[in-house]
């Protein structure tokens, strides 16, 4: 998605989340994973994997990756309105 080099700030990341979500309600049949389940399952796969396919946008992981804090905003999603 050509929206993810736009990401620089905290409003273009949940721009670029509202983004992905019209995305799927407009091609749900272009998307391999459309159960939350099946989605997170491949984030985490994707991510296990990201050094030995990087398809991360040819970027190794940054070494100061806030790995808590990404994993509370995926928490987060389970319980605010």
């Amino acid at each position: 998605m050509k929206e993810i080099e736009k990401v620089k700030t905290k409003e273009d990341f949940t721009d670029f989340l509202k983004a992905l979500s019209k995305d799927f309600d407009e091609n749900e049949n272009q998307w391999e994973n459309i159960n939350i389940r099946d989605y997170l399952e491949s984030i985490a796969a994707w991510i296990k994997d990201w050094d030995d396919r990087p398809l991360s946008l040819g970027r190794p992981i940054p070494k100061d990756m806030d790995w808590q804090m990404i994993a509370f905003m995926f928490a987060a999603g389970k319980y605010y309105e």
